[in-house]
C-alpha cells in the first residue's frame, strides 16, 4: 500500500489555498465591476457634478429650514389662539356678574335716597374692581352709543327715534379680546324718525351759545 509523503500533503494544501484565494479575488473583482459608481465617486472625478451636488444640498437645507420655521410659527399661532379661546370662555362666565352689578347701579338713579348710601358705594367699588380685573386681562369694552351701527360689533335689538343707522342706546355692553368679539353690544338703532328735529335742536343750542358769547363780548366791550 502506498503512503503519501508529508511533503506531498503540504504541497496539496498549498495548491488548495492558492486556488481558494484566486477564486475569492475573482469573485471580489466581479462584484466591484457589477456595482455602479456612487455619486461621491462620480463627483470626485467631475467637478461640475460636485458643484451641482452642493447646490442641491443647500436647497434641501433651505427647504428644511423653511419648513421648520413655518412649523414653529404655526405652533405659536395655535398657542396664542388657544390662550385667547380659554380667556374668552372664562370671561363669558364672569360677564353676567358684571352685568348684574351694572344694572343694580343703574336702578339706584331712580331712588335719590340711595345714591350716597354706603351699601351702594360698596357695590360701585365692587363693580369698578371687577371691571378693572377684566380689562387687565386684555378685555376691552366696545364703543357703541353715538357710533354708527356696525354688525360686527353691535347686535340690534330694536329701533327707536334717532339718526338713521346710528346707535342711540346700549342695553348691554359688548367686549373684545385682541380684536376678537367675545360678546357684541346689544343696542337700539335709530330709525331716522325725529332726526331732523334733533338736528334742529342741536343747531338751536349751538346758535344760542353763540349769541350768548356775542352778548358777553358786547357787554365786556361796553364796560371797557
Amino acid at each position: 500500500m502506498d503512503h503519501a509523503q508529508p511533503g506531498e500533503d503540504a504541497e496539496a494544501q498549498d495548491d488548495e489555498l492558492a486556488q481558494g484565494a484566486a477564486a475569492d479575488a475573482v469573485a471580489e473583482a466581479t462584484e466591484v465591476v457589477s456595482e455602479p459608481p456612487s455619486d461621491e465617486e462620480l463627483a470626485a472625478d467631475d467637478p461640475d457634478a460636485l458643484v451641482a451636488q452642493m447646490v442641491e444640498l443647500r436647497q434641501q437645507h433651505a427647504r428644511a429650514l423653511a419648513d421648520y420655521q413655518n412649523l414653529r410659527r404655526r405652533q405659536a399661532e395655535e398657542r396664542r389662539e388657544n390662550a385667547r379661546l380659554t380667556l374668552k370662555a372664562a370671561v363669558l362666565n364672569y360677564l353676567p356678574v358684571l352685568d348684574d352689578l351694572i344694572r343694580a347701579l343703574e336702578t339706584v338713579g331712580d331712588h335719590e335716597a340711595l345714591v350716597d348710601h354706603p351699601w351702594v358705594d360698596g357695590v360701585r367699588n365692587a363693580q369698578r374692581k371687577f371691571q378693572a380685573v377684566i380689562e387687565a386681562s386684555g378685555v376691552q369694552t366696545i364703543e357703541a352709543e353715538g357710533e354708527p351701527f356696525d354688525p360686527q360689533l353691535h347686535q340690534a335689538i330694536s329701533y327707536q327715534e334717532g339718526p338713521d343707522g346710528w346707535v342711540v342706546s346700549v342695553l348691554q355692553s359688548g367686549y373684545t379680546i385682541d380684536g376678537m368679539v367675545i360678546r357684541p353690544a346689544m343696542v337700539l338703532v335709530g330709525n331716522g324718525e325725529g332726526a331732523e328735529a334733533q338736528q334742529q335742536t342741536q343747531d338751536n343750542a349751538t346758535g344760542s351759545a353763540g349769541d350768548e358769547t356775542t352778548d358777553e363780548g358786547t357787554r365786556a366791550s361796553g364796560k371797557g
